[in-house]
């Protein structure tokens, strides 16, 4: 058996190369999450030396807020998706008038 160097070396083994069709098949990431997310009180609790009464909306840690919901305290607020990039609309619709020789004789126009 070869002794093993880093080219020859799989890739369980530390220092070991890995090649690019082993780098596409490395699963992607998932973005990072918020540290706080935001909860609307069910039942008042205390955090960190405050009481939060009934149906306020608060700022909390993750995992706070996750034990908060587990025990019905609070609901975790869903953050409204991104809103779209602003782009001018066209306030006018564009009209074409054209003669219409069957329904008037030819004598008007009908909008098309």
């Amino acid at each position: 058996m070869p002794p093993l160097t880093l080219e020859n070396a799989s890739a369980l083994v530390a220092g070991g190369g890995i090649t690019s069709k082993e780098e596409k098949m490395r699963p992607q990431t998932a973005p990072a999450q918020p540290e706080t997310v935001k909860v609307k009180v069910l039942r008042s609790f205390y955090h960190q030396g405050k009481a939060f009464p009934v149906d306020t909306e608060v700022d909390v840690p993750r995992l706070f807020a996750r034990e908060l919901e587990a025990s019905k305290k609070a609901e975790i607020l869903k953050a409204p998706p991104p809103a779209p990039a602003k782009t001018e609309a066209k306030t006018e619709a564009k009209t074409d008038v054209r003669p219409d020789s069957k329904a008037d004789g030819g004598k008007g126009g009908r909008l098309v």
